[in-house]
């Protein structure tokens, strides 16, 4: 995978060896990819001080594109598309983490309130 370089190929090639020594979490992945007609991967590595590469990894096709094989096989008449976002640790803690953990906290309250008795 170019844009993300060595590590998020070798990161993603693990992952796909995982997933092919893992028949039930391979059978889950490609029921869910055909039914929502697409898949996504996001590889993640250390891209420097306070930062996180991720690669998010896109591929749709038509449903007799997902079957058991269709990690392993080589691409063919697919939508694939990959894109490298820097995530900045320090800025998101500095800024959003308060808001994101309150929103969290919000949701868990109504989720709560919501559970039958």
């Amino acid at each position: 995978m170019a844009v993300g370089g060595d590590a998020h190929a070798s990161s993603m090639r693990l992952a796909f060896e995982g997933l092919r020594r893992d028949p039930p979490g391979l059978l889950h992945l490609t029921r869910y990819s055909k039914e929502q007609q697409g898949f996504q991967l996001i590889p993640c590595g250390t891209g420097g001080t306070h930062r996180v590469d991720m690669v998010l990894y896109f591929e749709t096709g038509d449903l007799s594109m997902f079957d058991s094989t269709f990690l392993f096989r080589e691409r063919e008449h697919t939508y694939a598309r990959a894109q490298l976002i820097r995530f900045d640790t320090q800025l998101f803690a500095s800024e959003y983490c308060d808001k994101v953990m309150l929103s969290l906290q919000r949701g868990s309250d109504r989720d709560m309130r919501e559970l039958p008795l």
